[in-house]
């Protein structure tokens, strides 16, 4: 893959349209950003523009899923509000047409562009015509296409593929992401640990196929775990997630680990409740005695917690992808919180190398202050997942 950065490239006098990914959190109201993460990241990458001398800067982001509709609720004009504070300069905000009929007005500023999802064209969810007029408007925001929004790099969409543009490059965020998380994949300091959660194994399956070619431990949670419990030792699960379709695929998984001489590690006692609440009624349930009919398995026991312990402190790499607990409920968060805090201690005493990939397993992260020059917090979920599978990254392609 040929990356070229913008931190090697003149751009001096050149018009810059700049792709981030500003599709922040906000609350149930639409009011309030509640994790700047996304903006403050991509920061860098602007303020290095605005050093350079260039002409124009244009910057493109999507935020929701509004589904080609213009959604007010999910408008641009609090990343805007936070954004000029942030570089202290003003801001346009201004829909894609009424930018293109007015650009000589708007000659030596920035301008945002409203959310361009509520184009149906970008997410290609129109007819070719439609979608080749869309692509031939945006090549018009710049001479430079500079892509910095990590977080969608695995999207085919429009204003992701830079079409048009002559000269492609990649801003500063995505090459901090590419280079910590290629650094885990090809040059890694050993032994690699990972840790893999979330909901359902037949989601991760490419991803635990290609980890256990590189990895020496593999320490199994979150939902998923249920499923590997139940076919490799029977174990009653109460009404704890099972993934019947990936469950077809745990006999082979475990085959190739042993091949591999990969370690697969998983919790052996778990947090449950009688329903998906934080007000739930709680039992600490093992994995010799199984969980209960009316119980869900929702955080994993500190006894748990210690066993994966001992494979972390033997670690010079760490990998986390995907919840280990229910952590938004603070009944079934304990298990998150304590591993944060081993990591934390782990690369405070060896020094390790740590990679939290994005979505929810950041968001986690953050709410419990996993932060350190060895620790690595993706912007992005879906594309930290498509990375790490080997699969193609069309943004970056």
């Amino acid at each position: 893959m040929n990356k070229k950065f913008i931190d090697n490239i003149n751009l001096k006098n050149k018009n810059i349209l700049l792709r981030v990914d500003f599709n922040v959190p906000m609350d149930k109201e639409k009011k309030n950003i509640t994790n700047h993460n996304r903006i403050k990241s991509t920061l860098p990458t602007i303020d290095y523009l605005l050093q350079q001398d260039i002409n124009n800067l244009v910057i493109v982001s999507h935020l929701g899923r509004p589904k080609g509709k213009i959604v007010p609720e999910l408008s641009l004009k609090l990343v805007q509000e936070y954004l000029q504070k942030e570089i202290k300069q003003n801001i346009n905000l201004l829909s894609l047409d009424d930018y293109l009929k007015n650009k000589d007005n708007y000659k030596n500023s920035i301008t945002l562009i409203e959310n361009i999802r509520f184009h149906p064209e970008e997410e290609r969810k129109s007819d070719n015509d439609k979608i080749c007029e869309f692509e031939n408007k945006l090549s018009q925001l710049g001479d430079v296409f500079v892509n910095d929004a990590f977080g969608a790099c695995h999207r085919n969409h429009c204003s992701i593929m830079g079409k048009g543009y002559n000269l492609k490059l990649g801003g500063l965020l995505l090459k901090s992401e590419l280079k910590n998380i290629e650094k885990v994949m090809n040059n890694v300091q050993r032994p690699f640990t990972c840790i893999i959660g979330g909901a359902k194994v037949n989601d991760k399956i490419k991803l635990i196929y290609n980890l256990i070619d590189k990895v020496d431990y593999l320490l199994i949670g979150g939902g998923m775990v249920f499923t590997f419990l139940k076919v490799l030792y029977n174990m009653k699960i109460g009404n704890s997630l099972f993934d019947e379709e990936g469950s077809k695929y745990v006999p082979e998984i475990m085959k190739k680990a042993e091949e591999k001489n990969v370690k697969i590690v998983f919790p052996d006692y778990f947090m449950c409740g009688d329903s998906f609440s934080n007000d739930a009624k709680t039992s600490l349930f093992d994995l010799k005695n199984g969980i209960d009919d009316g119980y869900m398995g929702l955080d994993i026991g500190i006894k748990s917690i210690m066993n994966f312990e001992e494979y972390l402190n033997k670690s010079k790499t760490i990998l986390w992808n995907g919840p280990i607990g229910v952590f938004e409920f603070s009944n079934f968060s304990l298990g998150s919180k304590v591993l944060i805090e081993s990591i934390r201690k782990i690369t405070d005493r060896l020094e390790a190398d740590v990679v939290i990939g994005g979505g929810d397993t950041a968001s986690c992260a953050q709410r419990f202050g996993l932060i350190g020059p060895s620790i690595h917090i993706s912007t992005g979920g879906g594309a930290t997942l498509t990375l790490l599978e080997g699969s193609e990254m069309p943004g970056i392609e």
